[in-house]
């Protein structure tokens, strides 16, 4: 351990924050994996964490706290109301704005939904649904284009052919650690 909370790991520093971030998110994409399911007792352990890290370490306090939950959780959630995001990710990038704060959850939020689409493509090309995948896109954009120009919902409707689901957990996680990578880098968009 050295000075402000930092440990050395392979001539590479890491916070101690960042470190167990990254290591809750590991394990809840081992659990959206497995089950399709992220565990609230983790989110709120994250939660937890994170809370006695801005208030002990002088991370922001508490106003940094909330307003990265808000802002994590906040964007996602329109994502959540349309039926294209699971509660569990919703509350997982919460509790990841929660680490961060809220400039720096802005930006996890968008590496992160780069990374959920890459690792979709991965994911389709894999498994043999690219076609299929690529017509959902392609009907989701019609649908909810003459729904919104008729004044009605933009709520996504169930797809004939489904291409599959995606544990968007891994995607959280991924987008996460390249967000930590780039502000350690300087060329974070959003720290």
């Amino acid at each position: 351990m050295t000075q402000h909370g930092l440990f050395h790991l392979g001539g590479f520093s890491i916070e101690v924050n960042a470190a167990i971030l990254i290591t809750l998110l590991g394990v809840a994409s081992c659990f959206d994996i497995k089950s399709r399911r992220i565990p609230n007792w983790l989110v709120a352990a994250g939660l937890v964490f994170s809370l006695g890290a801005h208030a002990f370490l002088g991370n922001g306090g508490f106003s940094a706290w909330a307003l990265g939950l808000l802002v994590g959780f906040g964007l996602f959630l329109p994502l959540y109301v349309v039926r294209a995001m699971g509660a569990g990710d919703v509350k997982l990038m919460g509790m990841v704005g929660a680490f961060l704060g809220p400039a720096s959850a802005a930006g996890a939020v968008l590496t992160t939904l780069v990374a959920g689409g890459v690792l979709a493509i991965a994911v389709a090309l894999w498994s043999g649904a690219l076609r299929n995948t690529l017509a959902n896109v392609r009907s989701l954009m019609i649908q909810t284009m003459f729904r919104t120009l008729h004044g009605g919902s933009v709520r996504i409707e169930a797809l004939p052919a489904s291409a599959g689901k995606l544990p968007y957990a891994v995607a959280i996680a991924a987008g996460t650690f390249i967000h930590l990578l780039l502000i350690r880098s300087g060329h974070a968009l959003f720290a």
